[in-house]
């Protein structure tokens, strides 16, 4: 069975003086926060076999400390 599973970037910040909203990048603790995500959708069976992501720098970030790998973008 197919399954959609939907997650928002972890806790990012505007740390360094990002130039656009686009390029924010993750806090420490947004980090921690995507990999705890992806240990628990691992543990309930539910990691993805296709990831898409939006190409904002938080996003990305969040899809590949979560899931691993190199995700699509739209």
């Amino acid at each position: 069975m197919r399954r959609l599973v939907l997650l928002r970037h972890a806790t990012s910040g505007w740390d360094g003086d990002p130039p656009t909203d686009h390029d924010r990048v993750l806090t420490s603790w947004g980090r921690e926060e995507a990999m705890a995500v992806g240990a628990k959708l691992r543990a309930e069976g539910l990691a993805p076999g296709r990831v898409l992501c939006s190409t904002a720098l938080r996003a990305q970030e969040t899809a590949k400390l979560a899931v691993g790998g190199s995700p699509a973008t739209t």
